[in-house]
């Protein structure tokens, strides 16, 4: 799966870019971390690890060890950011999937729910 640490502006500290991408975007000043205003989950889209805001429709790419979200969009201010406890075994089975765009894990849908998606549509085993 793909992180931001993966990305051509991966060599930029994850926290610094949200950051920077935030005060470009919104016009803001960055929201003091004291301000966590809830969590939102990490999810896979197209082999890649983000979070989506739960106020409007962007999603941020995280980094490997991302602990806060912070919206660059709307200005969702800072959220704590939970990972699934089988990270591992998730990327495992879209490892799989040889087309990235079928690289694809939402919250509450389990492993071996992937595995039957695999199984279903000829991923390799």
């Amino acid at each position: 799966m793909l992180y931001h640490e993966d990305t051509p502006a991966g060599s930029i500290p994850y926290l610094d870019i949200v950051q920077a991408r935030f005060v470009a975007n919104t016009q803001q000043p960055v929201p003091s971390f004291d301000g966590i205003n809830g969590t939102v989950e990490a999810q896979v889209n197209h082999g890649r690890w983000l979070a989506q805001c739960p106020r409007c429709p962007n999603a941020i790419m995280l980094s490997r060890d991302a602990l806060l979200f912070l919206c660059d969009n709307c200005g969702e201010g800072w959220l704590n950011v939970t990972w699934p406890i089988d990270r591992e075994e998730i990327e495992a089975m879209l490892h799989r999937r040889e087309n990235e765009a079928n690289r694809n894990w939402t919250p509450g849908e389990t492993v071996a729910d992937l595995q039957i998606e695999n199984a279903a549509n000829g991923a390799i085993t």
